[in-house]
């Protein structure tokens, strides 16, 4: 999922405290983890502060696509991004290629400017993602072998950024999708 509510580090500090350990991590960590360590320091001092500041600990998940970027009708594989514990982002894919979900709804959540708790966003959520799917399978969930989930906008994007848009994935619970499961109105897909 997006993400749950984490903590924000003000981006300066976190900046010096990686701008100094990092000399001393290059000598004992892998390039890959540095080069991680950059990517989010980088994040930290760009001015879009819309997702959330990951602490030191979480284990941060970067896709090709910003959630802000992707479109319905996008394919994504995303299952290696429910591993992370701050997801900042999804791999889009060709949908002629096998692939794990594909972004069905961008619905816009209602509430006000307070952030009403993450039960109530995912129930917000769950409702959006559920209507949507019978308009755009053609087949309600009760009857289809899909199933759906949805990644949901963290605390700070809805009190400081305004982020309501809640994101549904359709998927096949057992395999991997090939071609858009858009208008199939069937019980099954193919799967890889």
């Amino acid at each position: 999922m997006k993400t749950a509510t984490r903590r924000r580090l003000r981006p300066m500090v976190f900046a010096l405290i990686l701008a100094v350990a990092t000399p001393a991590l290059t000598a004992c960590v892998p390039p890959p983890v540095v080069d991680e360590f950059r990517r989010v320091a980088q994040h930290f001092l760009s001015k879009d502060q819309s997702t959330p500041t990951p602490t030191p600990t979480d284990r941060v998940y970067r896709g090709n696509t910003d959630f802000a970027d992707l479109r319905v009708g996008d394919c994504v594989n995303d299952l290696v991004a429910l591993d992370y514990t701050v997801i900042l982002g999804l791999n889009v894919v060709d949908c002629a290629s096998a692939h794990d979900s594909e972004i069905y709804a961008l619905p816009k959540l209602s509430g006000s400017s307070a952030y009403p708790g993450d039960d109530a966003v995912q129930a917000l959520a769950d409702d959006a993602c559920h209507g949507a799917f019978a308009p755009y399978v053609g087949i309600g969930v009760e009857s289809s072998d899909l199933d759906y989930d949805y990644y949901t906008p963290t605390e700070s994007g809805w009190t400081s950024d305004g982020d309501r848009t809640a994101t549904c994935v359709v998927f096949h619970d057992d395999a991997q999708t090939t071609g858009s499961v858009k208008g199939t109105a069937e019980t099954s897909v193919t799967s890889s």
